[in-house]
C-alpha cells in the first residue's frame, strides 16, 4: 500500500458502493486509490529532501598536459 499526501479532500470508492473520505494529509491507501488521486490531481507535490552541497573536486592536471617520456634504454 503506497503512502500518499493529499492536498485536498478526496472521496474514493474501493468497491463501487462504499465511499471513503480522505482528509488532506498523509494516508496509506490502495494502489488503485493512489492512481485515482493522481489522475484527479489532488496529491500534494513530492517534497525533496534537502541535499548537502557537494565538496569541490580536487583539481588534477589536464589530460592534455605533457607527460615526461621514459628514459631511453641502451
Amino acid at each position: 500500500m503506497p503512502s500518499v499526501t493529499f492536498a485536498k479532500p478526496f472521496k474514493f470508492s474501493p468497491n463501487g458502493i462504499d465511499i471513503v473520505d480522505h482528509a488532506p494529509g498523509k494516508h496509506d491507501v490502495s494502489d488503485r486509490c493512489a492512481q485515482a488521486a493522481k489522475e484527479a490531481g489532488v496529491l500534494a507535490p513530492p517534497v525533496r529532501a534537502a541535499t548537502k552541497p557537494k565538496a569541490p573536486r580536487p583539481r588534477s592536471a589536464p589530460e592534455t598536459a605533457a607527460i615526461p617520456a621514459a628514459p631511453e634504454t641502451k
